[in-house]
């Protein structure tokens, strides 16, 4: 199953809405969840055109789904910690081998949006230890954590972050940059579905 697209937090939906796909794909019978997204370089090798996959986030959203089927035995709403499978990213490192493609391993940076972040708030990341920053991601991470779904999450660097280039940051810019490293993404996914099949 494929969706294209996904809801973001910043549009003004909770974190119960933004994570209803994940648990229709859980329902239907998926048994991992492939998340790719688009962010901004912060470490050095994380340069436009990078595809990075991701081990670990920094959530700066402070959002979680509270899960109705968990709400009994969870009645604070304390979720599990988000988790990216090793065996999912051995599994697209291995894709990203076979389609020649080459990707970086990092940690992902996450904000609530819509504006891209300030050069002080990309300084505060990187000193927290991301290597990209998004706006999405963390919430569909920790709901299919919760329903015990195995996770991966292949992550385009689509330009710099706030203060790492004197380039003023531009939304064309980043679909563009989108549109040509596409075909390179296809090639990942393909393999690591044939993979997981």
């Amino acid at each position: 199953m494929v969706a294209q697209g996904r809801s973001h937090l910043y549009e003004g939906y909770s974190a119960e809405e933004v994570t209803r796909m994940v648990r229709l794909f859980a329902a239907l019978g998926a048994k991992s969840l492939v998340l790719t997204n688009a962010s901004g370089g912060i470490a050095p090798r994380m340069a436009p055109g990078t595809l990075m996959l991701v081990e670990d986030h920094v959530n700066l959203q402070w959002r979680a789904p509270r899960l109705a089927a968990e709400a009994a035995k969870n009645p604070r709403g304390m979720t599990t910690r988000p988790v990216y499978s090793p065996d999912l990213l051995a599994r697209a490192s291995r894709a990203a081998v076979n389609a020649g493609v080459r990707v970086e391993r990092g940690v992902l940076g996450v904000t609530l949006g819509p504006s891209y972040e300030t050069r002080s708030e990309i300084l505060m990341l990187e000193k927290m230890g991301a290597d990209s920053v998004c706006m999405s991601t963390a919430v569909e991470v920790a709901a299919a954590n919760e329903i015990g779904l195995p996770v991966v999450c292949l992550s385009c660097v689509t330009n710099w972050a706030a203060g790492k280039s004197p380039a003023v940051l531009r939304h064309e810019d980043v679909t563009a940059l989108v549109a040509s490293v596409a075909p390179a993404i296809r090639s990942v996914l393909e393999r690591l579905i044939l993979a997981l099949a």
